[in-house]
């Protein structure tokens, strides 16, 4: 089974052949010219007439083919802050080690890349980039680019543990104390008294608020992923109930 792949102006058909996936250019930009030189290959391999000195085997021969091809698999199926990551991430791979070929990174030479980003990243932000760079590759190996991964024996920079900060009573108090009344004051208080995030509360629709039941519900929507992709149910404690009530008196929005 032969299938057409554009790439620029031009189509290039992609088949596989005794167990290999090999590439023709077909040199043009119009789809119905090489839909018949598809036709024609797969008639040559039914019938065993295909002479292979005729195509190359299908690779991404440079890192930039392949980024340009993963970045737009990335804008299509990933949320925009992932799709920036992952353009972060190769931009700086494709710096560090240049356009070379994909087939040519060794799990030796990501290790010195590894260690060149420490100098210009914390170890966190590094490790955001090296995850998303074994998700790229890790497509690679799907797509049949590679055949294994060169970034599987590279490890995560290791990042001591630190307790979290955590705001004491008394820090509550004094926060309290400073914070005027109305929509921020609001959200703050929202935040202290259910531990969601910012872009939770953000997203807290009326509609989310059980006031019967108590609870708060987290939820994905259209417009809004959670951190996590997974709805959860957040206790509504009474004293933020009671401030709720008095926003709803004053706010006619959805949210």
């Amino acid at each position: 089974m032969a299938y057409l792949r554009k790439k620029g102006k031009n189509y290039f058909v992609t088949f596989y052949y005794r167990g290999h996936k090999y590439e023709k250019p077909c040199r043009t930009s119009q789809r119905r010219v090489a839909d018949n030189i598809r036709k024609q290959i797969e008639a040559q391999i039914a019938n065993r007439s295909f002479r292979i000195e005729s195509v190359r085997q299908s690779s991404i021969r440079t890192l930039s083919e392949f980024i340009e091809e993963y970045l737009a698999y990335s804008k299509v199926n990933k949320a925009h802050k992932s799709e920036r990551l992952d353009h972060l991430a190769l931009k700086n791979l494709r710096e560090g080690v240049g356009n070379v070929p994909v087939d040519s990174l060794t799990t030796q030479r990501l290790e010195q890349f590894k260690s060149a980003l420490l100098k210009d990243y914390a170890p966190t932000s590094v490790n955001i980039i090296l995850r998303h760079l074994k998700a790229a590759f890790t497509k690679a190996v799907s797509w049949n680019y590679l055949e294994e991964n060169p970034l599987k024996e590279v490890r995560l920079v290791r990042i001591p543990e630190k307790e979290g900060p955590f705001l004491t009573l008394d820090d509550i108090e004094k926060l309290r104390k400073v914070m005027e009344s109305g929509l921020y004051r609001d959200v703050i208080e929202t935040g202290l008294y259910t531990g969601m995030r910012v872009s939770e509360i953000r997203n807290l629709g009326w509609d989310d608020i059980d006031f019967v039941g108590m609870k708060i519900r987290v939820r994905n929507t259209e417009s809004f992923t959670t951190k996590s992709k997974k709805d959860r149910t957040v206790p509504l404690h009474p004293k933020l109930a009671e401030l709720l009530t008095l926003r709803a008196q004053v706010d006619h929005s959805p949210f």
